[in-house]
């Protein structure tokens, strides 16, 4: 078995071992490994496999895996992240636009180069890829949030940020533009982008459009919110389905070429070049780069009259893709894009009832099958990283397969037009219809009550035993031996099984987390997939049950009086003291301390016996240091807030 699948898929030992292609920082050893790695791969395929060429094999594999886990972005130094207002310029890639703010990286030069993720608190000034900017704020390191379950702000391995900042508008001043051939990429997109704007088409079609065909532009988070809802999100950015949909729409075109015996090879290689295009436009975004590979290697079978296998083509894709870029083995999107791959080749024919000898009721059966695929494919990434899985996807993604193509395709050439000068309203309001149909059909799933299923936080334990379900239910379609399937099918309902039945508790409980950025600390309470903020370092509002209430808790169990403020969250009460008064005699768990107390320490911690002391960064450094001797004499801990947010239950 294991000789036919190593001579049918010769680049499977590659992909197996890529991983060890994280060390590229390292670019000299990362070519020693590659030239080992392909050594093994020609081993495999001229000789019949043998024990110790899966040994090879599997030693490159753990090789990789032990290499992956030691890498890590340009550590700073510690003085760094000590909460003091610095200014940092550098040059601002891959920026992301939303209604009220933007996020971009910034790549610092310098002694020590590394990159920043600025979150800026608003659309002025408009910052766009290329910039050479100048920000004022405070540094946090950038796995701060990774132990969060509850916030999306993990560390970004393959952006490579070695610390992240907010800031607002005023802090921020672009002064110059770089010039280098991926930034003038990046213009160009953007002037694709203006035109596009320019047309006539209405400005949330347009908007929508330049997120689907060149992924340069932020639809807004309650359109992006609906999509992940349905599970139509890859629609938003820039993935196979649009690149598959250019190489079909290029074939399409280039049809009349076939009439000519010696030219119909030529217009696969025109397509070919016309897919590499789209990936240099869109800055070789690694979804497109592994759909634009596997692409050419169909393609390429075709001109050379050999066949071209879906799996090997995938490993070649990723081979060349972390060759590229290492870092991109960590990209969500990287991620989704090779496991929504890897679940159509073992799940799409399988799934569909229909035999591919009937055509047209194949292709229909398929608009359903391939969803179903796709999503058993995903479902681990998105579970790890979102916390939800949309029940509904399949026929959202049945309905778009229809639609959404017709819109890329209308939207493009009305754009195409409208800068050509030609009239095209008629056009345009049908190009605006399709996208209020897509809209309104994301819509009305996500009204549907169980339309996805959130609040899901599964253990590294859990993923693996559900990963391990989906590979069981994947070998039962494919063996041939009713008993092979049904013990494979009884494994994975066992797996499944033990996933519901083991699955965290952090969906159950309640989280309160004291967060510090900058100098500004919040209150961040979150039940279930309800959350809100109240801020520490300034007044809050006097309406608390609007406060709590919007993460579920009963306006009840909650008391905050001035002064002191106690606030009671079920089991827990927090006391965040004022000034210099003596506090009475109450048990406490948190004592938060803010710049307005100025009592004495020792007497606060007799009196309340707490367990736990924040000292907020807003703090002087003199102060600061006094209160941790206090509580480092007195066995209380004080976790560090500009390093790590503190997290506790109620």
């Amino acid at each position: 078995m294991f000789s036919r699948i190593f001579s049918r898929y010769p680049a499977l030992p590659v992909a197996a071992g890529m991983p060890a292609g994280i060390i590229a920082v390292h670019y000299s050893l990362f070519v020693v490994v590659c030239a080992c790695i392909a050594a093994a791969c020609l081993l495999l395929a001229r000789l019949k496999v043998r024990p110790r060429h899966i040994a090879i094999l599997a030693s490159s594999a753990i090789a990789g895996g032990v290499l992956t886990y030691f890498m890590k972005p340009p550590a700073l130094p510690a003085e760094y992240f000590d909460s003091e207002e610095r200014t940092y310029t550098g040059i601002v890639q891959n920026v992301r636009t939303g209604e009220r703010s933007q996020r971009c990286y910034l790549a610092v030069g310098g002694d020590t180069a590394f990159r920043i993720a600025v979150f800026i608190a608003d659309v002025v000034p408009t910052i766009t890829p290329g910039d050479i900017m100048s920000v004022t704020g405070v540094l946090e390191v950038a796995d701060k949030y990774a132990d969060v379950p509850t916030l999306d702000f993990g560390r970004d391995y393959s952006g490579r940020t070695s610390a992240r900042m907010a800031v607002n508008a005023d802090d921020c001043r672009v002064t110059g533009h770089d010039t280098s051939l991926m930034t003038r990429l990046q213009d160009f997109r953007g002037t694709i982008a203006d035109a596009i704007y320019a047309s006539t088409l209405a400005p949330a079609t347009s908007r929508l459009l330049v997120s689907a065909t060149l992924g340069n532009e932020n639809p807004g988070p309650a359109v992006r919110e609906r999509f992940r809802a349905t599970g139509l999100s890859h629609l938003l950015c820039v993935s196979g389905f649009h690149t598959a949909l250019l190489a079909t729409v290029a074939a399409m075109l280039l049809f009349p070429l076939r009439l000519w015996p010696r030219a119909g090879r030529y217009r696969h290689l025109i397509v070919i070049a016309i897919v590499w295009l789209y990936a240099l436009l869109t800055g070789f975004m690694p979804s497109v780069v592994r759909a634009a590979v596997m692409i050419s290697i169909y393609l390429g079978a075709k001109i050379s009259e050999r066949d071209a296998y879906p799996l090997n083509s995938l490993c070649i894709a990723v081979f060349i893709i972390l060759a590229i870029n290492p870092y991109w083995l960590f990209s969500i999107g990287f991620q989704l894009s090779v496991a929504a791959v890897l679940g159509l080749i073992a799940f799409a024919n399988k799934l569909n009832p229909v035999p591919r000898r009937l055509g047209l009721a194949h292709k229909a059966a398929s608009l359903v099958a391939v969803p179903m695929a796709a999503l058993a494919g995903t479902a681990p990434i998105v579970l790890m990283h979102f916390h939800t899985l949309p029940l509904l996807s399949i026929p959202a993604n049945a309905v778009a397969a229809l639609i959404f193509p017709l819109f890329m395709v209308g939207g493009a050439a009305v754009a195409f037009l409208s800068a050509l000068g030609l009239p095209m309203g008629f056009a345009a309001r049908c190009i605006d219809n399709l996208a209020d149909a897509i809209t309104g059909m994301c819509d009305y799933l996500a009204a549907i009550p169980g339309a996805f299923a959130s609040g899901i936080y599964l253990s590294t334990p859990n993923l693996l035993i559900f990963t391990a379900a989906i590979i069981c239910l994947a070998a039962m379609l494919h063996l041939g031996s009713l008993r092979h399937k049904v013990c494979f099918a009884t494994l994975a309902v066992i797996l499944g099984c033990c996933t519901g039945c083991s699955n965290s508790e952090r969906n159950t409980k309640t989280d309160f987390m004291v967060n510090a950025h900058g100098r500004d600390a919040d209150l961040v309470i979150r039940n279930g997939a309800k959350g809100t903020t109240m801020t520490l370092t300034s007044r809050p509002a006097a309406d608390y049950a609007a406060y709590f209430g919007r993460a579920g808790i009963s306006v009840e169990n909650v008391t905050y009086r001035v002064p002191p403020k106690y606030l009671t969250l079920g089991r827990k009460t927090i006391l965040i003291p004022n000034g210099d008064r003596m506090l009475p005699h109450r048990l406490v768990d948190v004592i938060i301390l803010t710049r307005q107390y100025r009592g004495r320490l020792d007497d606060a911690l007799d009196r309340t016996s707490a367990r736990t002391v924040l000292v907020l960064p807003e703090i002087s450094p003199d102060k600061r240091k006094e209160y941790l001797d206090i509580c480092s004499r007195r066995g209380v801990e004080t976790p560090d807030l500009r390093l790590h947010p503190y997290i506790d239950n109620f």
